[in-house]
């Protein structure tokens, strides 16, 4: 009746289950003649400016892809290779450890990061499973995406874009000092790491309210999150229904006290405002359009 307390459900959805992911497959013997070459490579300034068009190509499609919900890194990323590949002199190269390649994919995946931020501080709807992690946090703190958010919350919302300047400055710094010495995380046994993380999970999960129920949730919904990552269906969803459920639930009794309430005047005017049914359309064509583009793809194949 109260709800579930978001944070040891998304703990659980992605910490926990990331674990039992994590030990069910079996340990590879890591490459340590790559990390010696890592090592030894040097770096220069030269590097960080090799690609500029295809950092910017990239980057305006990581932005685009990142505005729409639901879509995240790894679409920006495949959309990026695949375009840089047909631009690029050398496209043979292209999947076999082209640094351009390379470069279109992280410019992408960067931009992305910028992109989600947009429907999920205005419409309330993350982008990805990070952004979705954020609007809980924002959600648990009293602010509610929208526009209240950058006109009577504006002290709080402006300083956290800003600081994203900040972070991408530093992303910038500490990659190019530390990758040689982040490489050696991969030297770590996972069965150590699997074991810190499951650790600071239970911490994180009891130190919220004091209660072992919370450690409770946070496991049963890291079996749920194992579950449904085995049969390849996503996580996400399920935040967002955690995430968007009160509101929903809010955004309800709003429209009906403005309707007397009658749930038949809530319906009639959710399909003839224009708004409303330009959102419709809008959820039409996104779930539609996945459908016709893989039946499309089977035909050219």
């Amino acid at each position: 009746m109260g709800g579930i307390n978001m944070i040891p459900a998304v703990i659980g959805l992605f910490s926990v289950s990331q674990v039992f992911s994590t030990l069910r497959d079996p340990v590879a013997p890591v490459d340590r003649s790559s990390i010696a070459d890592a090592q030894a490579h040097k770096r220069s300034l030269k590097d960080l400016i090799r690609y500029p068009v295809a950092y910017l190509r990239s980057s305006v499609v990581g932005l685009i892809i990142g505005i729409i919900p639901g879509t995240g890194g790894d679409v920006a990323s495949y959309l990026s290779h695949n375009i840089g590949k047909t631009f690029a002199k050398n496209s043979e190269e292209f999947g076999n450890g082209s640094r351009e390649g390379v470069a279109c994919c992280e410019a992408a995946n960067n931009a992305v990061t910028g992109g989600t931020l947009i429907p999920t501080l205005t419409l309330g709807v993350p982008g990805n499973a990070t952004t979705a992690v954020l609007l809980s946090g924002l959600t648990i703190h009293g602010l509610t995406p929208g526009y209240g958010l950058f006109s009577t919350q504006q002290q709080i919302t402006y300083p956290f874009i800003f600081a994203l300047f900040v972070a991408n400055i530093l992303m910038l710094l500490i990659g190019f000092f530390g990758a040689k010495k982040f490489a050696l995380v991969t030297l770590t046994p996972r069965n150590l790491l699997s074991g810190c993380v499951l650790m600071l999970s239970v911490l994180g999960s009891y130190a919220i309210r004091g209660y072992i129920q919370d450690v409770v949730v946070m496991l049963v919904f890291g079996v749920a999150g194992y579950l449904v990552k085995a049969y390849r269906f996503n996580v996400v969803p399920i935040v967002l229904g955690l995430i968007l459920g009160p509101i929903a639930e809010e955004s309800l009794s709003q429209a009906l006290l403005l309707s007397g309430g009658s749930m038949g005047g809530v319906v009639s005017s959710m399909f003839t405002r224009p708004i409303c049914i330009g959102l419709f359309l809008c959820i039409v064509v996104s779930l539609c359009y996945p459908y016709f583009s893989a039946r499309r793809e089977k035909r050219k194949q």
